[in-house]
């Protein structure tokens, strides 16, 4: 998954034309700017991935994947279409299992069907910070569409992350504020001498136990939260050396 820029920008700054006046009427009825120019129709998506059963939640993730593959208008995605296939293929054995199956298959279909609610919502966020209300793209990225633009802010990231040392050797006690309208808190980590960060879990939970870490090795953490607008960038990184 990649990780969002952190340098937002305003919406209505980018669409923005300081030559534009009024528009008029053309003869087939739609709107134009004073250069003949169409006014963009504005749309957005309607998604309620949480009130969507386990199998429109497949149907979804192989209309979106289907539609964003090979799409220029999407070259960077959030989520890895690779990585939405392999989730759709897994929660469609799950479902096969779990139908007429036993207890454990039903909540092993269950665990899946979160992960890819989660997984629409972040790719949600991802189309309508690209599209920008532009109704034409919309359409072609796979998810449904409401009537008209009412932009959302992406959601800030994570903050008051800390780090706490035990008395146990190679343990961590990591924990951040908790954010109004959190679906998900994914955690990462990243040793001292190396550069790659880690993702430790996907959570609901703002407190973890971080054990098996290496005596007198310090540790950096980091955290970013997914709402139903998308999900925000890494919080601050916080430090501590296990003991």
């Amino acid at each position: 998954m990649r990780e969002p820029g952190s340098d937002a920008v305003d919406p209505t700054f980018l669409r923005k034309d300081p030559l534009q006046h009024p528009g008029t009427t053309n003869n087939n009825g739609s709107a134009t700017g004073s250069h003949g120019r169409k006014k963009m129709r504005k749309s957005n998506i309607a998604l309620n991935v949480y009130g969507l059963k386990p199998e429109q939640v497949l149907a979804l993730l192989r209309n979106v994947h289907a539609k964003m593959s090979g799409n220029t208008n999407f070259t960077d995605p959030l989520v890895k279409l690779a990585d939405m296939a392999a989730k759709a293929d897994a929660l469609e054995a799950a479902i096969v299992l779990a139908t007429a199956g036993s207890r454990a298959s039903r909540l092993q279909r269950d665990e899946l069907v979160r992960e890819c609610r989660d997984m629409l919502t972040a790719q949600a966020g991802y189309v309508r910070g690209v599209c920008l209300g532009d109704a034409a793209m919309l359409e072609t990225s796979g998810f449904p569409l409401g009537r008209g633009y009412n932009p959302q802010p992406a959601p800030t990231p994570p903050v008051d992350v800390k780090v706490v040392r035990v008395v146990e050797a190679g343990v961590l006690k990591v924990q951040w504020k908790s954010e109004r309208g959190a679906r998900l808190y994914n955690l990462e980590m990243r040793e001292e001498g190396s550069t790659e960060w880690v993702r430790l879990m996907s959570t609901q939970l703002v407190k973890h136990t971080i054990t098996g870490l290496t005596s007198g090795k310090e540790y950096y953490f980091r955290v970013q939260v997914q709402t139903n607008r998308g999900i925000s960038g890494m919080s601050e990184i916080a430090a501590q050396r296990a003991a």
